[in-house]
């Protein structure tokens, strides 16, 4: 674009070849597996479908089918490939959601501290403060300047988000009040839209775009399970979000994610062996995890780490909620080194403006979905239901994430 197109008369211009790079986008595999008793099979279910009996094999892959479905669109917005890799060169078991793919978040190392690469067009950080509808426009403009040129179709957003929105709009907007049945009174709208650089864009809630914030309790895990970490300590930052308003002292939970579910929440200690960690403006918090030790306590298979922060100046960390997730270091015998310089904020979501159309996004999909019979060996049926594919946004630059959108 930055090229003269005049030329003299009889020449040829100057050689404005396009460069086209291949991509390659591997197919990951998500399954759900499910059991139910020989008994259970041949009885029908009532209670289900308005009180319709159903026979027990069938509602069990319908409510499969769902669990599936929802945790394959979860993984839409932030799967990772980083997290879980086997080995230090390994391939992760996700695939890159659309937090990864459009925001370009990187991760130093083993360390838990995050490097943004995307351009400003791409990513807005809130820092906790409410979605606006002056945020909106300004990104999807931004996304569509040059050397972007991005029409945004689709904002999504978390239920929560979509509710202030809605109340904005009820505040601040315009209507027309005549209607045909004047004796009806109608709070909010049936939908929400907001004028975007091609014609109105509709804002939709995404439900599953946040993952669950309360801490995640023990689900499959197999012997005790302990989370040996040091070197817990504050120290400034010149990348540091802590502000004045922010400081003040955090506890942190922690939870392993692995091959045989989730454990159970693990308190992180202070140098004292105390749970607070008191943090003040500028500075960032660290604490390492000792991953061969993790191995040695039983909770092998474990991929990556889930962090969840309380309030500052909450009593303890009960009432912690999710803040980020961190990749295990894929060695497995050195250390996993979590920071935490407050670019994830709990109790935020992120907003997703997207160009929604093939020559953009898409979903690859290897084979129809489909339910695998396990072998039997008791007098239950096991059985997977399998999906393989992966998102692949072609062209992240005409998409922007909103991150850190106050709930």
């Amino acid at each position: 674009m930055d090229l003269d197109p005049f030329i003299a008369e009889g020449s040829n211009g100057t050689n404005s070849d396009g460069t086209y790079e291949r991509k390659i986008v591997k197919v990951k595999y998500l399954a759900e597996q499910r059991e139910i008793s020989d008994v259970a099979t041949m009885a029908g279910i009532i209670g289900y479908s308005g009180g319709v009996s159903r026979q027990g094999l069938a509602q069990q892959t319908i409510d499969g089918t769902k669990a599936l479905m929802g945790k394959l669109e979860r993984a839409l917005y932030l799967g990772s490939s980083i997290m879980g890799k086997e080995g230090a060169s390994g391939e992760g078991l996700q695939f890159d959601g659309l937090y990864q793919q459009i925001s370009g978040a990187t991760y130093d190392g083993s360390n838990g501290a995050h490097s943004f690469t995307a351009k400003e067009a791409n990513y807005k950080n809130l820092d906790g403060a409410e979605l606006t509808p002056q945020d909106l426009i300004e990104q999807m403009y931004q996304v569509s300047a040059a050397p972007n040129y991005g029409y945004v179709n689709t904002v999504l957003v978390d239920p929560r988000t979509y509710a202030k929105l809605v109340n904005i709009a009820t505040s601040f907007g315009r209507f027309q009040m005549s209607a045909a049945n004047s004796s009806q009174l109608v709070f909010g709208s049936e939908g929400l839209a907001i004028a975007g650089p091609g014609g109105m864009v509709g804002i939709e809630q995404a439900p599953l775009a946040a993952p669950r914030s309360a801490q995640s309790s023990s689900a499959g895990t197999t012997g005790a399970f302990t989370m040996p970490h040091t070197g817990v300590a504050t120290a400034a930052s010149g990348t540091s979000k802590f502000s004045a308003a922010d400081a003040g002292t955090y506890f942190y939970r922690i939870v392993g994610v692995g091959d045989k579910g989730l454990t159970a929440p693990v308190k992180v200690l202070n140098a004292g062996n105390e749970h607070g960690i008191a943090v003040a403006a500028g500075e960032k918090v660290t604490f390492t995890l000792e991953d061969a030790a993790v191995e040695i306590a039983g909770a092998s298979g474990i991929r990556y780490y889930r962090v969840y922060r309380s309030k500052a100046g909450a009593a303890d960390g009960d009432d912690a909620t999710y803040m980020w997730q961190f990749p295990r270091n894929p060695t497995k015998a050195n250390k996993t080194v979590i920071i935490d310089e407050n670019l994830h904020r709990p109790d935020t979501g992120q907003a997703y403006l997207l160009q929604m159309d093939p020559s953009v996004m898409y979903w690859a999909q290897l084979l129809d979905f489909l339910r695998r019979p396990l072998a039997q060996s008791t007098t239950s049926v096991p059985f997977l239901l399998m999906l393989f594919g992966s998102l692949h946004v072609k062209v992240p630059t005409k998409c922007a994430v909103i991150d850190n959108v106050s709930f």
